[in-house]
């Protein structure tokens, strides 16, 4: 508080500085492995040390590179895999379409990782499955339809048992309806979880908290099932801001 005017420019710059903490944070805080910092272009070394950022924060244990086509979400992935790799000591499961389980197997075979790949259509034995840190899951939106399919509930299934980080891959994050997103993401998210946000657009849209309550009574207004009553772009642009790396 001052008498002196602020001017808007500074504000804008204060702003624009708190927003981007947690980006700035990851910039600082990761460092790629050689070969990785003289292929990868700048845009997607950032990239990799936010969504790696992402990925470790406890409160949601995943990320989501949506960047399109052309931008190299692999070459990115097999960065942050590295990272993981280097820090943990540990494996990272792909599952991808059959398809491209041959183009994975050249990149793992090119940087050196420590990777398991396997289709997405075929079924994992959870119980006996090794243990994996990171699970990239490409081509992700073919699992946006969640539900009762059974390939979904079997990933998740292990995701849950192994408490994995998750790493998804995804030229196109939704099709026709937010759902697409919320199944994703409800891969590595459980449906009460703690995120933090609220629904904010729809809360205003009800007439207040009060309201949200007596319509959702069942629903933690701070989840991503609270999120799911929403139809408003406004909370959905405000809940992908903590998971999704996109340019």
């Amino acid at each position: 508080a001052s008498e002196k005017i602020i001017p808007p420019y500074y504000i804008y710059l204060k702003t624009a500085y708190h927003l981007s903490q947690e980006a700035r944070s990851g910039i600082k805080e990761f460092t790629l492995t050689p070969e990785f910092q003289h292929e990868l272009f700048d845009f997607q070394q950032t990239a990799v040390k936010i969504a790696a950022r992402h990925l470790r924060n406890e409160k949601r244990g995943g990320a989501m590179i949506g960047d399109v086509v052309g931008l190299g979400k692999t070459i990115t992935a097999c960065a942050i895999a590295k990272i993981y790799e280097t820090t943990y000591a540990s494996s990272t499961l792909i599952i991808c379409p059959a398809n491209l389980q041959e183009m994975w197997r050249k990149y793992a075979n090119k940087y050196d990782l420590k990777v398991d790949i396997m289709s997405m259509s075929k079924p994992i034995d959870v119980d006996n499955a090794r243990y994996y840190r990171l699970i990239i899951i490409d081509e992700s939106h073919n699992l946006r339809n969640g539900g009762n399919g059974k390939r979904y509930a079997n990933i998740k299934q292990l995701i849950e048992h192994q408490d994995s980080n998750v790493l998804l891959l995804t030229a196109t994050p939704y099709n026709k309806d937010f759902s697409d997103l919320a199944n994703q993401l409800k891969l590595f998210i459980s449906e009460d979880q703690d995120l933090g946000i609220r629904p904010e657009a729809y809360i205003r849209e009800l007439g207040g908290e009060r309201q949200f309550l007596q319509k959702h009574s069942e629903v933690f207004i701070r989840s991503i099932k609270a999120f799911e009553q929403s139809h408003c772009i406004e909370d959905w642009n405000e809940l992908m801001k903590l998971f999704l790396v996109r340019r």
